[in-house]
């Protein structure tokens, strides 16, 4: 059962400070670890975005593709999770969903431990996502590593 309405909540200012310290915050499109076009903070970007790697975006362009990402994420975390959740826990989740992007996060084993009350192994879980896919290979990233510790460490806050 999703979160009502008026209980649901949103990433705290704290917490979008620390996505943007993890993303990083880019005025050119690149190619990310995994060969995917992104720009801003941490925004892959999509056909409609009308994007090509060497363009370059404005601060404004970046701050309204990261609110986009960050609806997606918040209803993500807001709909799919069941349980009580504080700040800390909600902003690590959000960070968490807006790497691996909703579907993911909709089938993840994390999901489902948190929404059985096994915080402690749902914060186990945050460590298994630690992989890209490069050339069709898995491979760990250190990266995502480091993210991750940062996220299990918010969570557990």
């Amino acid at each position: 059962m999703a979160i009502p309405k008026k209980l649901q909540k949103t990433m705290s200012q704290k917490g979008i400070a620390h996505l943007k310290s993890l993303e990083g915050e880019k005025f050119t499109v690149y190619l990310d670890q995994a060969g995917l076009p992104t720009v801003g903070v941490g925004h892959k970007v999509l056909p409609s975005d009308n994007l090509n790697v060497g363009d370059t975006i404005t601060q404004q362009r970046i701050a309204n593709l990261l609110a986009r990402d960050l609806i997606a994420a918040q209803k993500a975390v807001n709909n799919y999770v069941t349980v009580p959740l504080n700040q800390n826990q909600f902003d690590a989740l959000v960070s968490f969903v807006f790497n691996i992007g909703v579907d993911r996060f909709k089938r993840s084993t994390l999901l489902r431990r948190l929404n059985d009350y096994d915080y402690q192994g749902a914060l186990a879980e945050f460590s298994k996502w630690k992989y890209i896919t490069i050339n069709n290979e898995k491979v760990i990233s250190e990266g995502l590593v480091n993210r991750r510790f940062f996220e299990q460490d918010l969570f557990n806050a």
